[in-house]
């Protein structure tokens, strides 16, 4: 109101600000879209009313779902599939590339005579680091890098490199790596696979839908994110075969194309002028 703002739709990120959307701005007549991202979203039918929940829900015009799990979450709330556009999150890959690893293991003082690992995430149980600790520890010569903070706290002969980092070094401290590995246990979509595939790293992650909607086996190995046995050996498996890395890393540049994140904005875009036009 206070200046004359003028608007065609409204987009709210999260199913918790889509539902406040729909209630809070009913005078406009305008349709409401909502990006859902969350991990899991069974929890929202707990936290409202049944009829409140269900009214608002049905009252959004369109949902972008980042997974299809969250996709078929929606439909079993009675959402009809015409209004769910799923498109994992992207990256952008004029800042996410591949530098040269000898480049940037010198400018960050990590060793040149190990295989390096690379996590990111929150050091929390459902991310996974210890388990990545342990899944290392038997393997001669790697060691990892850790990028992040939280409560758990990843110590050891094996940890080369530990901490927060600002965004832009990321993709420097990826491309001194040779492997990625996250045993998440849930994701919305995740940000750091696809970060790490466009430096080119093939992936050791979680054997879940979410993870399945961003990996192929032409650049990755899943496995139970629990199990740290199964974690080790898919490490192992990359890391002790040279010439089915580079294979993995090449797949991995050519499958990040398919993350950019200028092409997913256009494509939710188009998403949006279909559902009004309609």
């Amino acid at each position: 109101k206070k200046h004359n703002l003028e608007f065609d739709f409204v987009y709210a990120h999260f199913m918790m600000n889509g539902i406040i959307a729909v209630n809070a701005l009913k005078k406009y007549n305008k349709p409401v879209f909502c990006a859902i991202g969350e991990s899991n979203l069974l929890g929202f039918t707990k936290w409202y009313p049944k009829d409140y929940f269900k009214k608002s829900s049905h009252g959004i015009h369109g949902y972008i779902a980042v997974s299809n799990k969250l996709k078929d979450q929606l439909v079993d709330f009675g959402i009809s599939p015409d209004r769910i556009y799923m498109k994992p999150n992207a990256v952008d890959l004029t800042k996410f590339y591949q530098r040269n690893k000898e480049e940037m293991r010198q400018k960050y003082n990590l060793p040149t005579d190990l295989k390096l690992v690379a996590f990111v995430g929150r050091f929390m149980h459902h991310k996974g680091p210890l388990r990545v600790l342990e899944a290392v520890k038997s393997l001669a010569n790697v060691g990892v890098l850790f990028m992040g903070s939280g409560p758990q706290e990843p110590e050891g002969n094996s940890v080369v490199f530990k901490g927060s980092v600002p965004s832009y070094q990321i993709p420097e401290l990826l491309s001194a790596s040779d492997l990625f590995v996250l045993p998440t246990q849930k994701e919305g979509s995740c940000n750091a696979i696809a970060e790490a595939l466009a430096c080119g790293l093939p992936i050791v992650s979680s054997d879940i839908p979410e993870v399945r909607d961003q990996c192929t086996p032409s650049f990755s190995i899943l496995v139970d994110p629990l199990d740290v046995e199964s974690l080790e050996k898919g490490i192992d498996a990359i890391l002790s075969n040279e010439e089915r890395r580079f294979e993995m890393s090449k797949n991995a540049l050519e499958y990040a194309k398919n993350f950019e994140i200028g092409e997913r904005a256009s494509s939710i875009l188009n998403f949006i002028k279909g559902r009004i036009e309609a």
